[in-house]
C-alpha cells in the first residue's frame, strides 16, 4: 500500500485531498495544529469529522487512526518531530499544504505568518533532505496566486520571474518557500513542484472567504462587502484535487528538479456576477456596501494554465455555475441549524 503525508490535512484543500486518496486505496498520515488564528477551530474539527475523526481527545492523544487515515495534532513548526516523521515515514508522497493563508491576518501579524508559513516549510523540505536521494518521496506543496500581488496587463506564465510581486506578507512568504525548494534543488537535489492555489473554492471553505461571506449576508441580512471592481479565477474544489493528483501521480517525462504550475481556470469572474449567482439560487436579494480596497488584497488576477494543460492534458470540467450549485446545497445543509432555509 503506498502512503502520503499530508501536512494540513485539516485544511479545506486538505480534507478534500485525505479523501481523495483513501479513496484511491492510499495510506494518509495527516498532520495539523488545528490553530484557530485566521478562524474557527470548529471548522477544522466538522472537516475531521467528515473524514470519519469524530470527537477526538487531542489533550489526551494527539493521534487518532481511523481505517486508513493517520492523523496527528502537530504543529508543522515543531522542528524535531516534523523532521523525525518525514525521516521515518518511508513516503511515496509528501503534499505540504500546512500555513495560514489570509492575506488581511498577515498585514496585521506578519511575524506569525513568517514563521509558520516559512518555517514550516523549511521544516518539509529539510526533512526530506535528510533522506537518501533513492529514498526520497515526491513533494509537492502550497504556493499561491499571491506570488503575482496586483501584476497587469501580462499572461501570468510560471516561469517569468518579473511577474513576482507580492503585495502581501502572505504573498512574500510563499516566494520565499519558492525560491528556498528552487535552491534545495540546485543544491541538494531535492525535487518539488510548487502549486500556485489561484481561489479554489468548495465544500468546507474557509468561513472568512467571498462564498461564504455571500452566503452568509444572504440569510442574516447584512451587507456584502464590496470593493473596487475585482474578477477572480475561481476554481471548484473538485477540479482542484483533481489536477493535484494529476501532477503527484503521474510526474511528466522530462520534469525539471523544481517548477511551479498555476492551478486555475483562466476563466475570470466578476465579483458582480459571484453575488448574482448567489441570489439566483437563493431566491434572495443581496445588500451590498462599497467600501476601500484593503491592503495587499488582490484585485484582478487570471490563471495562465497552458502548461499545465500541456504537460497533463487536463482542463476544469466543473463550471462556475455548477460548482456554486454544488457549494450551495452543501452551505444549506451545513448550516441547517444556524438559518430558516424554508423561506
Amino acid at each position: 500500500m503506498k502512503k502520503v503525508l499530508i501536512t494540513g490535512a485539516a485544511g479545506f484543500i486538505g480534507t478534500h485531498l485525505v479523501k481523495a486518496f483513501l479513496d484511491k486505496g492510499w495510506k494518509v498520515v495527516g498532520i495539523d495544529d488545528l490553530n484557530n488564528f485566521t478562524y474557527s477551530t470548529r471548522n477544522k474539527y466538522d472537516r475531521l469529522a467528515f473524514l470519519g475523526i469524530n470527537n477526538p481527545n487531542f489533550d489526551r492523544d494527539p493521534h487518532t487512526r481511523v481505517g486508513a487515515f493517520d492523523f496527528y495534532k502537530v504543529d508543522v513548526c515543531e522542528t524535531p518531530i516534523i523532521k523525525a516523521m518525514i525521516i521515518d515515514g518511508n513516503y511515496d508522497l509528501i503534499i505540504h499544504l500546512a500555513g495560514l493563508t489570509s492575506v488581511t491576518a498577515s498585514s496585521l501579524s506578519p511575524f506569525v505568518f513568517f514563521d509558520t508559513i516559512v518555517k514550516g516549510f523549511e521544516n518539509v523540505i529539510d526533512g526530506i533532505r535528510d533522506i537518501c536521494r533513492e529514498h526520497r518521496p515526491r513533494f509537492l506543496f502550497a504556493s499561491s496566486a499571491a506570488v503575482y500581488g496586483n501584476t497587469k496587463g501580462s499572461s501570468l506564465v510560471e516561469n517569468d520571474k518579473n511577474l513576482l510581486h507580492p503585495n502581501s506578507i502572505y504573498g512574500a512568504c510563499k516566494c520565499m518557500t519558492e525560491d528556498a525548494a528552487e535552491t534545495y534543488a540546485k543544491l541538494y537535489d531535492v525535487r518539488s513542484v510548487a502549486l500556485r492555489f489561484f481561489n479554489i473554492y468548495g465544500p468546507f471553505m474557509r468561513p472568512d472567504t467571498l462564498f461564504n461571506i455571500v452566503a452568509d449576508s444572504l440569510y442574516s441580512g447584512s451587507p456584502i462587502p464590496v470593493y473596487g471592481d475585482a474578477r477572480h479565477d475561481f476554481m471548484y474544489i473538485d477540479d482542484c484535487v483533481k489536477a493535484i493528483l494529476k501532477i503527484a501521480l503521474e510526474p511528466v517525462a522530462e520534469e525539471t528538479p523544481f517548477e511551479a504550475l498555476n492551478i486555475g481556470t483562466a476563466d475570470p469572474i466578476s465579483v458582480e456576477k459571484v453575488v448574482r449567482t448567489f441570489e439566483k439560487e437563493s431566491g434572495r436579494k443581496a445588500q451590498l456596501r462599497r467600501e476601500d480596497v484593503p491592503n495587499g488584497e488582490i484585485q484582478n488576477l487570471t490563471a495562465d494554465i497552458t502548461k499545465f494543460r500541456e504537460q497533463y492534458d487536463l482542463k476544469p470540467q466543473i463550471t462556475f455555475e455548477e460548482g456554486v450549485k454544488r457549494y450551495f446545497e452543501w452551505f444549506i445543509e451545513y448550516n441547517k441549524d444556524k438559518y430558516d432555509f424554508s423561506c
